[in-house]
């Protein structure tokens, strides 16, 4: 059985809006014997809802913000509740921990004999002789009286036997025989002659003549020994010819002489057997090293920790007792040097000698590399300090005989480096990423903002300039990662200072702060950027002359920092941007109540319909925004089933008070009427839920079209009904 009745309604004379949200009442009456018919369980917008008038069918808010409380961008100020927009986020620009990565130095050389003397530089002899006594005593001349000399020669005057102390044989590198002959007679001399002979085998090594040596002069002649060996005792033998007087008598003295004078000079050797004396010598070795990465020039290298390994070859034929000694690793609290001592056995003369191998921990220590005269750089220094004694033995020796070390500064932990770190530039792709923010919630239109900066401060750990520069800046679109809008033009930056020198002993330092502010952002930031990506360099040391000061220093947390900060009022305009909310849509169940005139209960309708009426929609805009709401019906499967209008309802934008700028609430009111019949009326016997979209568009107000938005800011909506039921389903 079904039944119809009009509900006779009485419209809403002013509806209670003062409280911030929809609160419509509606009372419907049924005559049905005289019992009375209500709607309970009804769709009730707030606790203040009574039905008197309205049968309140739907209602809901739309809150530009309300997705995004915990948004990762929005803030809410605590003096007014306005909306402001803050990121800040710090990360490395750079890192300079590659300067004081753990790193290793390596050095093979070798002391050698050049580096002292088993033999004397020169060897002097002479030998004089009177010309009358190699004539056979064939006259007893006397002083102050003349005689003829006659011719003689060939002859050889009296051999000289010459010996070196502590030599058996030299092999030579260099050297010279100088022979000066000094004729002091009356008469000449002709094809003057020497040769020395090794005592022990006969062999020449060295000669030389003269042809013409006229009385009363002087001749001196060189000859090279390179490449001959000299022995350590040998005969000099020098022969001549004299045509005498030629007949003549000539004034005779017994002073008269030739003499023959040897000299042995600038000799050098590179091998030979010797009596090595006793002899303390030092050895100084500088190392140039090398920054293979930034071709760094290094000054002081303080360490955490690290090793010197030496490894040492003996090839002298006598053992060698060295004391090595490193200017360049100094201890940090006293500076003094590093010195190890050692003791070598003697090259057996075959073979590979058996290397001693010593070890020593640097932690303590740093390294200066400013080499011997302390103004260079690079520079490893190392000394040795050998006492070379073959003991009285003679040992056979040569210049390749050497002290072969192999020198490794390994494991080294560096906490510190000053010097010149090089002209490199550092480079930097960051992304600043907005998730959960309100540029991934807004699905549609676009979005204006007033004023947007981007402040980015730089903070300089590290003891060198550097000028930092921004490459590319843009943003990437949420919706459409192909999209992108980039930072034109793009700003030039200052020069960022050094952090504040300290000696490296005395830590903490002071890092330089240099902070600048990218003014024009709005457009990227309109672009509803996903990320922003910053593309960056920092170019070290500017300043050519910064190579020749040697005045950077590393730290171990000298790093270079960057951090990105946005703050800015959210006054934004807005373009087409559509809010959506789901909401439910019910009539409530319809129940009797009371008792009819037999004094029995009232009936109670499992089923009832919506047959005609009117439908009123109510919006309430807080948003300095114009909006415009459709309104859709969705059935239990979520079909679009119908919409209530065929063109959006409107509502002006709220106006905002003059001091506060905030638009008071509820805002602008708009209210429209529908009738149900026919087809609108299935559609809402279909309906469980209301779809309601909400267009927003920012009017265009003089030379600015932004508005500053606050956190209560509404959009609320109401459906109600004066409505004619079908109801069926008698329950009792």
């Amino acid at each position: 059985m079904y039944t119809s009745k009009r509900l006779h309604t009485k419209l809403i004379k002013s509806l209670p809006f003062a409280f911030c949200s929809f609160s419509v009442a509606c009372c419907l009456l049924f005559t049905y014997s005289s019992c009375r018919y209500d709607l309970k369980e009804m769709a009730k917008p707030n606790p203040y809802w009574s039905p008197q008038y309205l049968t309140p069918l739907a209602f809901g808010e739309l809150n530009l913000f309300s997705k995004i409380m915990n948004d990762s961008l929005i803030q809410i100020d605590s003096t007014d509740s306005h909306f402001f927009v803050t990121y800040s986020d710090s990360t490395k620009i750079a890192s300079v921990q590659e300067y004081l990565a753990p790193r290793s130095f390596g050095y093979k050389g070798s002391y050698q004999s050049l580096s002292f003397s088993a033999f004397p530089d020169s060897v002097n002899f002479r030998t004089p002789f009177a010309i009358f006594a190699q004539a056979g005593g064939i006259f007893n001349p006397e002083d102050g009286k003349d005689y003829i000399i006659p011719a003689m020669g060939p002859s050889e005057l009296p051999a000289e036997t010459l010996s070196f102390n502590n030599i058996k044989y030299l092999h030579m590198t260099d050297g010279k025989i100088v022979w000066k002959l000094t004729n002091n007679n009356p008469i000449d001399f002709t094809n003057l002659s020497y040769r020395l002979v090794n005592d022990s085998t006969g062999d020449i090594f060295a000669r030389d003549t003269i042809p013409l040596l006229v009385k009363n002069s002087q001749e001196i002649t060189e000859t090279s020994l390179v490449g001959e060996i000299i022995p350590g005792t040998f005969r000099a033998v020098v022969s001549y010819t004299t045509p005498g007087s030629d007949g003549e008598e000539v004034l005779y003295s017994s002073s008269d002489s030739l003499i023959s004078e040897f000299v042995l000079k600038d000799l050098e050797a590179d091998w030979g057997n010797a009596i090595i004396p006793s002899s303390q010598i030092a050895s100084d070795t500088s190392i140039q090293i090398s920054d293979t990465v930034y071709d760094s020039r290094l000054t002081f290298f303080t360490l955490e920790s690290g090793k010197l390994k030496l490894s040492l070859k003996n090839y002298f034929t006598f053992p060698v007792e060295p004391v090595l000694s490193f200017p360049s690793i100094k201890r940090t609290d006293n500076d003094s040097i590093l010195r190890v001592p050692l003791t070598l056995t003697a090259y057996p003369g075959t073979g590979q000698p058996t290397p001693v191998e010593s070890e020593s921990d640097l932690t303590g220590y740093y390294l200066d590399f400013r080499g011997p005269n302390q103004n260079s750089y690079n520079l490893f220094g190392s000394q040795a300090d050998l006492n070379l004694s073959s003991q009285n033995q003679y040992v056979d020796f040569s210049i390749s005989d050497s002290i072969y070390f192999e020198l490794n500064l390994s494991e080294l932990v560096p906490v510190s480096l000053r010097g010149f770190v090089g002209q490199q530039a550092f480079s930097y792709k960051g992304k600043i990423p907005f998730k959960n923010s309100m540029f991934d919630k807004i699905q549609t239109g676009t979005i204006g903002f007033e004023k947007v900066e981007l402040t980015v401060e730089f903070e300089n750990h590290a003891g060198f300039d550097m000028q930092p520069s921004i490459n590319k800046l843009y943003s990437v679109n949420s919706r459409d990662t192909n999209k992108v809008v980039e930072l034109n033009p793009l700003p030039n930056m200052d020069l960022a200072k050094s952090a504040t020198d300290v000696p490296f002993e005395n830590l903490p330092y002071t890092p330089t702060l240099y902070s600048y502010t990218i003014p024009n952002m709005a457009d990227v930031f309109a672009n509803f950027p996903k990320t922003i990506v910053i593309d960056m360099s920092a170019q070290i040391n500017p300043d050519p002359a910064a190579k020749d000061r040697l005045d950077n220093f590393v730290y171990r947390s000298s790093d270079l920092i960057g951090k990105f900060q946005v703050n800015f009022p959210l006054s934004i305009s807005l373009t087409n941007v559509t809010l959506t909310d789901t909401v439910n849509f019910s009539v409530g169940k319809l129940t009797g109540s009371g008792e009819d005139t037999a004094g029995v209960s009232a009936p109670e309708f499992s089923e009832y319909g919506i047959e005609d009426g009117s439908l009123h929609v109510i919006l309430y805009n807080q948003f300095p925004l114009e909006v415009s709401m459709k309104i859709f019906l969705v059935d239990s499967s979520f079909t679009v089933v119908d919409s209530i209008h065929k063109s959006p309802i409107r509502v002006g934008p709220g106006l905002p008070d003059p001091v506060t700028k905030k638009v008071k609430s509820p805002g602008t009111r708009s209210a429209t009427v529908f009738k149900i019949e026919g087809k609108l009326a299935t559609a809402l016997n279909k309906t469980k839920k209301i779809i309601a979209k909400a267009e927003l568009n920012t009017p265009f107000t003089g030379n600015t079209n932004t508005a500053l938005f606050f956190a209560d800011y509404r959009i609320r909506f109401h459906l109600a009904g004066d409505l004619k039921l079908k109801v069926s389903g008698l329950v009792k």
